[in-house]
């Protein structure tokens, strides 16, 4: 194979480069080409667009139905979870080869960066591959002389192979799993989503109890009015549902679908309004909700007072549609699909209420204690579900905004440039020979620790996750006072006379609770009087008195002070990702 480069790193950090230039990702829009060979200068249209690198996270985030990642584990039949969409959106080089290299490491899969001089040799590699095709990467799925199969945002594509040729670069990354590749703590992920399976088939199984239930005290409704006419009420409470979530921005294929249904429906323009709310500040999805489901209530209600306000009501709503066509007609001048279902809910329940005739008669019998409860009902549900969609949207805005800022932190110039400006204590192993884990590493995780600190013993928990990603954890211990100095110098015996392992073994054990035990806990003869273990002591005092670090626990990274805005999970994913 014809190479530019040998060095797997360098490939990669360069097709990185020519790659981060432009974070290609398209809208799914009609201002956006989202065929490549439509438009041979995608990257220039986008940049026409000023689109940021924000709004295209998002904008994949809601509008793919899987990540890159997640569909070429498919091909590759890795078993992985929604964790892996999860590691995908948080890493700040995903969209580049360097960043997804450093991704599929995590999953045990091997790559191998090329720049292809001849791009006749792409025939050659074995599928599926990622390549760079405008200026942006995609999945190959399968790849012969008559035809090249790709992914292109959801999109299958299938070209010929000249066709592929002229709009690939020659940049790919092939991907070797082997018998070792899996998800990371798959497991444990998998637990979790039985988990919330079960909880979801359990809310099914008891709605449905319930719903039999109360439906089996009705003593004067007919049992088959009951039922549907509470089944209509279910439907409107999920179409409102839909109806939320596209007046809140979020994406619904299922809501899309609806509103494809006409051809000149645009539900977005409807429902966004002024009309479609109630006080300015109410939408017709969060009116709908609560409108359905307090009905629905009501009709399951054994209470008699009950009966006649859900008719009454049932039949004044008979209204509401003619208003709402009237105003998608003449207002809108558009029409939304899923309003119309809406309407059409309505009318069916007015028009069960209406063919079996008694029910006309009970609505005559609503009293006002009725109605007016029903209506605290509604306002109750309309309320509550305004309430938790703003909510909802904070925790939304709260969760990408954390997003993005860890794609700032963990860009590597980004962290290089803060971490500079950190005082560098230049410690070296003269500080402290306790070191556990990778002693090759070249991620060290200096910690100033006092064995009889709380905090102390929560971050020791933590360093547990440093030693799993590969990097190193160096001790440094402090004490109170030099009555309590005495615990310092067994610990520092256990590692030089029991070993590193044991000595890790000891020292969680010790803060896990041993510390309470003081002295006792040690049962072994350990030797704290040998040059080792006193050199070692002297040398953690006169660390302390240089660098001035009287509060525990003290964290360095590489000899340097945390920057504010990190944490150990951060230092944990430049080690995995060595940035």
């Amino acid at each position: 194979m014809d190479n530019s480069f040998d060095d797997k790193d360098i490939i990669l950090r360069l097709l990185s480069w020519n790659l981060g230039t432009n974070e290609g990702k398209q809208k799914k829009n009609e201002d956006f080409y989202r065929n490549p060979l439509q438009n041979q200068n995608f990257t220039l249209h986008l940049q026409h667009q000023h689109i940021k690198p924000s709004s295209i996270f998002i904008l994949e985030k809601y509008l793919m139905s899987k990540t890159l990642l997640s569909k070429l584990l498919v091909l590759l039949k890795i078993k992985h979870t929604e964790f892996s969409d999860k590691l995908y959106f948080e890493h700040p080089y995903k969209y580049t080869f360097y960043g997804l290299d450093r991704i599929l490491s995590l999953y045990n899969i091997e790559t191998n960066a090329l720049m292809l001089k001849n791009k006749d040799e792409l025939e050659k590699l074995d599928t599926p591959f990622l390549a760079e095709v405008n200026n942006d990467i995609t999945i190959v799925e399968n790849i012969s002389r008559d035809e090249v199969s790709f992914d292109w945002y959801d999109e299958k594509m299938n070209v010929s192979y000249d066709t592929f040729k002229e709009i690939a670069s020659g940049a790919v990354l092939l991907v070797y799993p082997n018998s070792t590749t899996i998800e990371p703590a798959y497991y444990e992920h998998l637990k979790t989503i039985r988990w919330d399976l079960l909880e979801r088939i359990g809310i099914v199984i008891l709605a449905l109890i319930i719903f039999t239930s109360i439906s089996l005290l009705q003593e004067t409704h007919n049992s088959l009015f009951v039922y549907s006419y509470s089944i209509i009420g279910v439907v409107g409470v999920w179409i409102s549902y839909l109806i939320i979530r596209k007046t809140s921005s979020f994406e619904s294929q299922i809501a899309d679908k609806i509103c494809s249904l006409l051809k000149t429906s645009t539900c977005n323009k409807v429902i966004q309004m002024p009309g479609s709310k109630v006080f300015n500040r109410y939408g017709l999805g969060e009116i709908g909700f609560a409108y359905f489901l307090s009905l629905s209530v009501s009709c399951l209600s054994a209470f008699s007072f009950f009966e006649g306000a859900t008719i009454f009501i049932s039949l004044i709503a008979l209204i509401f549609p003619i208003w709402s066509l009237w105003y998608q007609r003449f207002v809108a001048k558009s029409w939304c699909a899923l309003c119309l279902a809406v309407l059409g809910l309505i009318l069916l329940q007015g028009g069960l209420c209406v063919y079996h005739s008694q029910y006309i008669t009970l609505a005559s019998t609503a009293t006002l204690r009725g109605v007016a409860l029903w209506g605290m009902t509604f306002v109750l549900i309309a309320f509550s579900v305004h309430q938790i969609i703003g909510w909802v949207t904070k925790t939304i805005s709260a969760t990408e905004a954390k997003t993005q800022l860890l794609h700032i932190k963990h860009n590597k110039e980004v962290k290089d440039f803060l971490f500079s400006k950190e005082k560098d204590y230049k410690n070296n192993e003269a500080t402290s020979r306790i070191v556990f884990g990778n002693l090759h590493s070249e991620y060290t995780v200096t910690i100033l620790s006092n064995p009889y600190c709380e905090p102390c013993a929560k971050m020791h928990t933590q360093m547990q996750a440093i030693l799993d990603a590969g990097g190193k954890v160096q001790y440094v211990f402090s004490y109170f006072s030099e009555e309590l100095s005495d615990i310092n110098k067994l610990l520092i015996a256990t590692y030089f006379q029991k070993g590193k392992d044991v000595a890790w073994k000891v020292l969680s054990e010790w803060y896990h609770g041993g510390k309470n035990k003081g002295m006792s806990f040690f049962a072994e003869t350990l030797s704290t009087d040998s040059s080792l273990v006193v050199e070692e002591f002297r040398h953690h005092n006169e660390w302390r008195e240089e660098t001035k670090f009287t509060s525990t626990p003290t964290i360095l990274f590489n000899g340097k002070t945390l920057p504010s805005a990190y944490s150990i999970n951060d230092i944990v994913f430049i080690i995995k990702n060595k940035l």
